[in-house]
């Protein structure tokens, strides 16, 4: 059964490969020689050691939130018109912890959104590199399942099946790799890079891949409100769920717990994409949980979370998750 389950979201995961925008993401050996713009300080603010990087920074800006299991990428540039003679590229590079940017990743016309006036826009993965292989590949079966409901398609029930499956598979790997995700976005001419923007996680150790400006961290999911200069604003995201017929436990993690000293959370959950019936959830040292009943069966809901501390109030991102549809899918075991 295992063995089968596994074949089976293969099988979908590659069909939906062929009928939606992926991404093909490159390592580092890359046929194309790249000479990256490395900082003298290591800080990526020596604009002095090249006067081209100091006219791509008043050209350019970025920002980048969190959600979904992707970076959430939106870029206003001017670039075209400050070099109009340059063919300009954009693209991220990524890596965890300590740190390799080993994976860079070339946005282009299949898996961006670009207005001609240089507002930019993409959705990037969470799951790089060898060490979340195959939670990237699912985030691409996850991506194109989404796209078919998007256009109006239903999901059948091995989908919706499958749907649940792929989200467990991310969210049994999403915190950590969130946690540890260094990422920089670029852009490109004449063979070179400069680095513009950082987010996520700052390396925890080493800068020899400095490079461009080290704007802001990004990162975060939802909005946030209040504050003080004694506690700090929860930090948290959804972590996983439980799917019944009709009723759905969720799961949030906050990873600052010590800091942010969440004390009340609510769940709002709905139909639609901006839920607004809501549920108190009960706060146990990191976790947030919330037991969700009356629901329909095989019905896709959409939930979110606003956790309150001494630090202020966060509101995530929405989450999709689908009710089972019969008993036996209850059952259904995680692989």
């Amino acid at each position: 059964m295992k063995i089968f389950r596994n074949l089976k979201l293969i099988a979908v995961i590659l069909a939906t490969i062929m009928v939606s925008s992926t991404f093909v993401a490159c390592g580092g050996s890359d046929d194309d020689e790249q000479n990256e713009w490395n900082s003298s300080n290591g800080n990526g603010d020596d604009s002095s050691s090249d006067p081209t990087y100091e006219l791509v920074k008043k050209n350019i800006s970025a920002s980048v939130s969190y959600g979904d299991y992707s970076w959430n990428i939106s870029i206003k540039s001017k670039l075209a018109s400050a070099f109009p003679e340059k063919s300009i590229t954009y693209g991220v590079e990524s890596g965890y912890g300590d740190y390799q940017y080993y994976e860079h990743f070339k946005f282009n016309n299949s898996n961006q959104k670009n207005d001609g006036n240089g507002n930019i826009t993409v959705s990037y993965p969470v799951f790089v590199g060898d060490e979340y292989s195959y939670e990237g590949f699912t985030w691409i079966g996850y991506k194109g399942l989404k796209e078919k409901k998007a256009n109006g398609e239903s999901l059948n029930s091995d989908e919706r099946d499958l749907w649940n499956e792929i989200v467990k598979v991310m969210n049994a790997k999403e915190s950590k790799a969130k946690s540890t995700y260094c990422g920089r976005l670029y852009a490109q001419f004449d063979n070179k890079r400069y680095i513009y923007y950082t987010f996520g996680q700052k390396p925890s150790s080493g800068t020899t891949n400095g490079g461009g400006s080290s704007n802001n961290d990004g990162g975060t999911s939802g909005g946030s409100t209040g504050g003080s200069t004694s506690y700090e604003k929860p930090d948290i995201a959804f972590n996983d769920f439980t799917a019944y017929q009709t009723k759905l436990k969720v799961v949030y993690k906050i990873y600052n717990k010590d800091k942010a000293k969440v004390t009340s959370a609510k769940v709002y959950y709905g139909t639609s994409s901006n839920p607004t019936k809501s549920i108190s959830a009960s706060v146990s040292g990191a976790l947030i949980t919330a037991n969700i009943s009356g629901l329909k069966k095989g019905t896709t809901y959409y939930v979110k979370c606003v956790a309150t501390g001494k630090g202020g109030t966060t509101t995530t991102g929405t989450t999709k998750v689908i009710t089972n549809s019969s008993f036996a899918s209850s059952l259904a075991c995680y692989f």
